[in-house]
């Protein structure tokens, strides 16, 4: 039996973090791959001669990457971040070329932060769900 309601406070905390949770998992990827494959690797490959859609996907790749250096806090952290995301713009390029549509580049990308999400908060918390001191 609880000894009342939680703090207002507590409720803005969880609401916080489950709109940042959802916005890393769902809402980033929906709107990198619209960008990066739906607009960017199409425009791409109407301009290439031959339409060689691997350029068309290390172009989105390297722009994807790119992106993602700019939060990237040294040099180490931007070859982890820009390898990491250069080789899930690959596959999520690779996706949308062979099946001429976005759905699996959006679920691949939907997946890789789900699973980077878990990782960070399985090494935070120790895999105990409680944050380490």
């Amino acid at each position: 039996m609880a000894n009342g309601p939680a703090p207002s406070g507590s409720v803005v905390i969880v609401a916080s973090f489950v709109i940042a949770v959802l916005a890393a998992i769902l809402f980033a990827p929906l709107v990198e791959e619209l960008f990066f494959r739906g607009l960017l690797l199409r425009s791409v490959q109407g301009s290439v001669p031959g339409r060689a859609a691997w350029v068309t996907v290390l172009v989105s790749a390297a722009l994807f990457a790119a992106l993602h250096l700019v939060v990237a806090n040294g040099p180490t952290e931007a070859l982890i971040a820009g390898v990491g995301t250069f080789l899930v713009g690959l596959g999520t390029g690779t996706a949308a070329v062979l099946t001429g549509r976005l759905g699996p580049a959006i679920v691949t990308h939907v997946v890789f932060n789900a699973s980077l999400l878990v990782l960070g908060v399985t090494a935070v918390t120790g895999g105990t769900g409680v944050m380490i001191e």
